[in-house]
């Protein structure tokens, strides 16, 4: 991914939307890289790792690892969620 890391969990990671993440001559070098975000859905939270930058979500926007998605929402078949609380 963009921060060039390798999750520190392979099912909690997620690529934050361009806006937030920032522009850098070395994407490596955002400030947002290895950084926690807790994304909440109603009762049930889970804290994922940004870990890569995603080019086309809106400024909000997290794209989270597949396991981590079926915690949050029960299923991948949700699709995308827009305004994600986190």
């Amino acid at each position: 991914g963009a921060c060039a890391l390798s999750p520190k969990n392979p099912k909690f990671f997620a690529a934050l939307n361009y806006i937030q993440y920032g522009e850098y001559p070395n994407p490596n070098n955002s400030v947002v890289c290895g950084k926690c975000v807790k994304l909440i859905n109603g009762s049930k939270s889970v804290v994922v790792e940004i870990v890569d930058k995603c080019p086309v979500c809106k400024s909000g926007d997290v794209d989270i690892a597949p396991y981590a998605f079926k915690e949050l929402f029960g299923s991948l078949d949700v699709g995308r969620v827009p305004e994600i609380k986190w």
